[in-house]
């Protein structure tokens, strides 16, 4: 009888394990084939002469590396995507912690805040990097160019100018994200022992000396998380370049790609796939090693 119920037992195992993986291999192939599949065939072209246009495959060792070490194109894209994080990472991470501090503090209004913050983070990215390019758009079309008209300032060539371009983008890009950072921040300060700041008030400390020896301290696995996150973001960004640069009489030609730029246009305009690969291996490697000193930097402190 005993052998009987452990035989039924071990053969009801059997059918949940086989159909737990009926159910989940569907999805862990398609995420081998999406996910995982790319990472090593985007390896492998890196070292060869792989295009789309060239069915054999010859390895030519690091031949795309020397390349993309000389193309002063590469270089000018990872000047724009290091511009990028030195502003923007900063941006966010101060600005969604001054923010979450202040919304923290309005607890009756926390809730209207926190959907006013966090509305510019859900709109799809596309419609808000077309809305934004109709805000800077030249003359009067534009809203920012026609209310400086209207106070009587000369118009501002937001977007037909290369350096100006990099920099109204990377405001675009700190509007479009930092209502994420606000709430994960938010999350931080109402998650902090109150006990802690009652000592504080007990203790005399004023409002700085709270949120400089509590709250900044408590919340720094958050900070670093916002910072990582911040870089990964900043470094990979396409969509806003692409979407605020096309169609529009902006100069300067390759002076406006970042990094994922290069990439696409080698790629899907050059058909030149292990080129682009070998810029996407070095777009690894680079934010590996700033996530890498981020976290060392953070994690001393």
């Amino acid at each position: 009888m005993i052998d009987r119920l452990i035989g039924a037992a071990g053969s009801i195992k059997r059918h949940k394990s086989y159909f737990l993986l009926a159910i989940f291999a569907p999805v862990l192939i398609l995420f081998i084939i999406i996910r995982v599949l790319p990472i090593f065939l985007t390896l492998l072209f890196a070292f060869t002469n792989y295009t789309f246009t060239k069915p054999v495959i010859e390895f030519r060792g690091l031949m795309q590396i020397q390349k993309l070490i000389t193309d002063p194109t590469v270089h000018r894209a990872f000047f724009n995507s290091f511009e990028f994080v030195l502003i923007s990472v900063p941006a966010v991470v101060v600005l969604g912690f001054l923010f979450a501090y202040l919304v923290n503090q309005a607890v009756e209004l926390s809730g209207p805040f926190e959907t006013l913050y966090f509305l510019p983070y859900i709109i799809p990215l596309v419609p808000a990097a077309i809305i934004w390019t109709w805000i800077y758009a030249p003359g009067e079309t534009g809203i920012l160019n026609s209310m400086l008209g209207r106070v009587g300032l000369s118009y501002v060539p937001w977007l037909t100018r290369p350096r100006l371009t990099v920099i109204s983008i990377i405001v675009m890009f700190i509007w479009k994200r930092l209502g994420y950072y606000i709430i994960i921040f938010l999350v931080g300060l109402k998650n902090i022992d109150p006990n802690l700041k009652d000592a504080a008030l007990v203790d005399g400390a004023s409002t700085w000396q709270r949120v400089a020896r509590i709250e900044i301290p408590v919340m720094r696995p958050i900070i670093l998380y916002a910072t990582i996150f911040g870089t990964i973001v900043a470094m990979a960004v396409f969509t806003e370049v692409y979407i605020m640069t096309a169609g529009t009489d902006t100069v300067g030609g390759t002076e406006l790609y970042v990094v994922a730029t290069k990439i696409y246009t080698e790629a899907f305009l050059y058909m030149k796939i292990a080129y682009a690969s070998s810029i996407s291996l070095a777009l690894f490697v680079v934010s590996f090693i700033l996530v890498f000193v981020q976290f060392k930097l953070l994690q001393s402190r």
